[in-house]
């Protein structure tokens, strides 16, 4: 267990090219790999192997490219349920968060992406692990704020870079999270 009376806790941001732009701040790693999937970035950890237990708080943005390819709710699913497992394998004591798959403009999709949020939300009921939900920084009256993304609509503008990093560093402060990191290495 982690001693953290006055230990900054080590954070880490990792998934697809939606996290692109987002802007590192002290003691964050950000790590995007654009068109990544679920199963790539399970084989990813796989390969990092140990350096993913330096931090106390791992946070993921990913199934949007999962989504984009069809792929069947029950299996994404399964497949959140393994980079799970991938991750307590690797470091058992960090607390494991989940972002919201953010809405496009161009997805017809929208329906998956909500089944696929809402069972996230109430997944990540669990111990050590939290759910961020982002889409309300990106919908307005209802539909979503197209001024946020670029003229392809598929990824975050600067302006939509800038309110989600904004988002970010908010939810994933120390003061937040210090509370869950305590309870999470309590509980192994």
């Amino acid at each position: 267990m982690w001693d953290l009376p006055d230990t900054p806790l080590q954070k880490l941001v990792m998934g697809d090219s939606m996290i692109r732009g987002v802007k590192k701040w002290k003691r964050a790693t950000i790590s995007c790999h654009g068109g990544e999937r679920i199963s790539g970035l399970i084989a990813r950890l796989t390969r990092l192997g140990d350096w993913l237990s330096w931090f106390h708080v791992m946070t993921f943005l990913i199934a949007t490219n999962d989504i984009g390819d069809h792929t069947p709710f029950r299996l994404i699913k399964s497949r959140f349920r393994s980079l799970k497992d991938k991750i307590g394998s690797i470091n058992g004591q960090g607390v494991i968060v989940f972002v919201s798959i953010l809405p496009r403009p161009c997805d017809a999709k929208s329906d998956i992406v909500d089944s696929v949020n809402s069972w996230l939300k109430d997944w990540c009921r669990q111990p050590g692990m939290l759910f961020l939900d982002a889409r309300y920084l990106f919908i307005q009256d209802g539909k979503i704020n197209c001024q946020c993304y670029n003229r392809g609509k598929l990824h975050l503008n600067r302006q939509g870079e800038k309110a989600f990093s904004r988002f970010l560093m908010n939810r994933l402060g120390d003061k937040n999270l210090r509370m869950l990191v305590r309870s999470k290495g309590r509980s192994r």
